[in-house]
């Protein structure tokens, strides 16, 4: 798992990768509903996206092809129903922050990433630093 995230402000547009990129093109699923996971500290420590668009309208999420290995202590939970990427699976989630998704996929690869915009990004960053690659701040 890597993490991009760009700030403006208050609002930021994150982008986590399960899987880098096989020169595929990627389908994308949008506005699916989610939420980002904070702890009892505010740290951010995740995301869960459901198989929910705004319009109430229910999707097959797309599944991981190959084997998810986590790095450090994250983890990568998937149901027919949500995707639930957590950065440290010792933590516990207190707080839910509610947010539109955009996830991508492709075959053979099946499930490559998902796109967060938020318009409120208010959490600390503590927990996800060690899969942040790149933070652009506006």
């Amino acid at each position: 798992m890597r993490i991009t995230v760009s700030r403006h402000g208050n609002s930021a547009s994150i982008y986590i990768y399960f899987r880098e990129f096989d020169g595929i093109t990627v389908r994308t699923l949008v506005n699916l509903s989610g939420s980002l996971l904070y702890d009892d500290k505010n740290n951010w420590l995740g995301v869960e996206v459901l198989n929910t668009t705004v319009g109430e309208e229910i999707i097959q999420l797309p599944n991981m092809k190959t084997p998810y290995t986590a790095k450090n202590s994250g983890v990568l939970m998937q149901s027919e129903e949500k995707i639930i990427a957590i950065f440290d699976k010792n933590l516990k989630v207190y707080k839910r922050q509610p947010v539109f998704c955009n996830i991508d996929y492709n075959e053979p690869g099946g499930l490559q990433g998902v796109e967060i915009l938020v318009e409120h990004f208010t959490g600390n960053m503590d927990v996800a630093n060690k899969y942040i690659m790149n933070l652009i701040r506006s």
